[in-house]
């Protein structure tokens, strides 16, 4: 959150994160218009995927023919 004047003698914007620790150097800065600029930094780190087992199948390898077979008598 700015903490100092924004527009004339109010705090009125606000930077708006999920996680604080998120957003640091938060600055008040030169006016533009009647406004005063917010700059900010912010923390991020990149995605590290995790990784999992899986499994394969080899399709190739199928007894298609029992399967056929078993489809069969399904009604």
């Amino acid at each position: 959150m700015a903490l100092q004047p924004t527009r004339e003698s109010r705090i009125c914007d606000f930077v708006l994160t999920n996680n604080s620790d998120m957003v640091c150097d938060v600055e008040v800065v030169e006016p533009i218009s009647d406004h005063k600029i917010i700059t900010f930094s912010m923390n991020v780190y990149s995605y590290h995927r995790i990784s999992s087992e899986r499994e394969f199948y080899d399709f190739n390898k199928a007894d298609w023919s029992f399967l056929n077979e078993l489809f069969e008598h399904i009604q």
